[in-house]
């Protein structure tokens, strides 16, 4: 059973595709958290700040706009799907049972693998991306799903 947390990040990230022009469109990633404390997480654009004016699809397109400087990197929403932090770099730590990783890999960029192993941390309840190359990928303790 898909959890209602999937559900609204695969409709933000189709949303956000929607608002951006294909000649601006320069991928999306999306971590939704519970618990920002062990978060691998560093701000790839530290004085940026969060239009509080603005809703959640809009300032996800205009950080994810080729021609704005901080473009990448994943953006932070929180399990009340509030936008808290964006550009940020995602770390996340290899999982020691490597077999998660190889399970349907197939020459994968490095924003699908850092959603796909940010999933496995406790405190982020699924992670999405959207890109050309892998389209709307949206993933739940290391698994993709559908």
């Amino acid at each position: 059973m898909i959890d209602n947390t999937v559900t609204h990040l695969r409709q933000i990230l189709a949303n956000v595709r929607k608002s951006i022009p294909t000649d601006e469109f320069c991928g999306l990633g999306i971590v939704i958290y519970t618990d920002l404390d062990d978060l691998p997480v560093w701000p790839l654009c530290p004085h940026q700040e969060i239009d509080s004016g603005k809703g959640l699809v809009e300032l996800l397109a205009h950080a994810s706009l080729y021609s704005n400087p901080c473009h990448d990197g994943f953006h932070l929403v929180s399990d009340r799907l509030e936008l808290t932090h964006i550009n940020q770099y995602f770390a996340p730590p290899l999982p020691v049972d490597k077999e998660v990783l190889e399970a349907g890999r197939s020459n994968r960029g490095a924003r699908y693998m850092s959603a796909q192993i940010g999933s496995l941390i406790k405190s982020i309840r699924c992670t999405g991306i959207f890109s050309d190359r892998d389209g709307l990928v949206i993933f739940q303790a290391g698994k993709e799903i559908r």
